[in-house]
């Protein structure tokens, strides 16, 4: 399959990807948990904010645990604009402290990409993760 070259059909394609690795290696109740996680997320930052929504995040993550929902979904965030978006202001292989740091200018960038790629996982994670409710 050919990697689509067009920054939303990129995105769609990356995050696409992303919750389809989860969901091939994750249990049951890490990928309800990840369905869950990535359809509130964008409220938590539209309500609190980019930064406390990240710092909820980083607060709720088990970092010894790959396929913990909430240190995958951290993970992944940062994988994207470090990685696929190439921001060049990522410190230190660390969102939080990135986004912490950021002026007002890469923060609403941030803002923004952040918003745009979880829109994008959150689609594939309905798609992809069985609503237990409805099966």
């Amino acid at each position: 399959m050919d990697v689509p070259t067009k920054v939303a059909n990129k995105k769609a394609y990356w995050a696409y990807k992303q919750v389809n690795e989860y969901v091939q290696k994750a249990t049951k109740e890490q990928k309800k948990n990840f369905r869950s996680y990535v359809k509130r997320l964008p409220s938590l930052m539209q309500d609190n904010g980019m930064a406390n929504a990240i710092a909820f995040v980083f607060s709720k993550r088990k970092s010894d645990d790959r396929f913990d929902a909430w240190n995958y979904l951290y993970n992944i965030l940062l994988e994207w604009l470090r990685d696929y978006y190439k921001m060049v202001f990522v410190k230190d292989n660390d969102l939080m402290k990135t986004v912490l740091e950021l002026n007002s200018f890469e923060y609403k960038f941030v803002y923004d990409e952040l918003i745009s790629i979880l829109n994008w996982l959150r689609r594939f994670a309905e798609g992809l993760i069985a609503d237990e409710e409805k099966s």
